[in-house]
């Protein structure tokens, strides 16, 4: 929570992160926004039982302000070898990560983790009744988290009340991390819908993604039907439909 803007306008936010105590944006950090008010932060790509500490900073024009410092170590991350459909990490294991993806790294393994049921079979995107766009871009997969984020920061949290919040809110084996996919990775839960398993097959089985669709005059989101793979843009104040959580493994 940035509570205070000492005299200037916060134009930058987050939190810093690394290995060693005292880090800063000079280093790894998150960019979360703007102002005052609370926000969310989501750190990637940190290595198995592994100590890092953490700050929140705040950015005005007479510089950059850091809180207290917090620290936590990593679980022991056991290295998936299965297949698409296995458990792992509290769901179901919706993709593996192929050369060309973004975020793929020769010699490892990651991917997307779906829930093993959805979140809703019925729930709006946009809670707060406005057209205004939430920078929530992202398509291609690794970007569902950060439109999530965009999200949230937008329309509030903790909040059960549209698709990205009730996806953040969902705990499933534990973890804190799930998100609402972007376009592309939970096109990847459609192809693979039958190994993941618990998804709506009927006709209108739509399910919301966290990518954004914007128009001239409408602010749309993209969504998926289930029974045939039709992308399509729906009003995301009014349309209320199925939402899976993921996380990234």
């Amino acid at each position: 929570v940035i509570s205070d803007d000492g005299g200037g306008s916060i134009t930058a936010r987050g939190v810093a992160w690394g290995t060693n105590t005292s880090p800063t944006i000079s280093g790894s950090y998150t960019a979360d926004g703007t102002g005052t008010g609370t926000f969310t932060s989501s750190l990637s790509g940190l290595t198995g039982n592994t100590t890092y500490y953490v700050r929140a900073y705040a950015t005005n024009s007479a510089g950059t302000a850091y809180g207290a410092e917090v620290s936590f170590i990593t679980d022991i991350v056991i290295p998936f070898s299965g297949d698409i459909g296995d458990a792992y990490q509290g769901g179901k294991v919706a993709y593996i990560l192929q050369s060309g993806d973004p975020g793929y790294v020769a010699g490892e393994v990651h991917g997307l983790i779906a829930a093993t049921s959805d979140q809703s079979t019925g729930i709006i995107w946009n809670n707060d009744g406005t057209k205004a766009t939430r920078g929530a871009t992202g398509e291609v997969i690794g970007t569902g988290l950060a439109n999530t984020n965009a999200i949230i920061n937008k329309q509030g949290e903790p909040a059960t009340s549209y698709a990205a919040g009730l996806a953040r809110a969902y705990t499933g084996g534990g973890y804190t991390d799930w998100y609402l996919p972007s376009k592309e990775e939970l096109n990847k839960l459609y192809i693979n819908r039958v190994a993941i398993g618990g998804f709506a097959l009927v006709s209108e089985s739509w399910y919301w993604n966290s990518t954004e669709y914007n128009l001239s005059v409408f602010t749309f989101a993209w969504c998926q039907n289930f029974y045939n793979g039709r992308q399509d843009a729906m009003n995301d104040v009014t349309w209320a439909v199925y939402v899976r959580a993921v996380r990234s493994f």
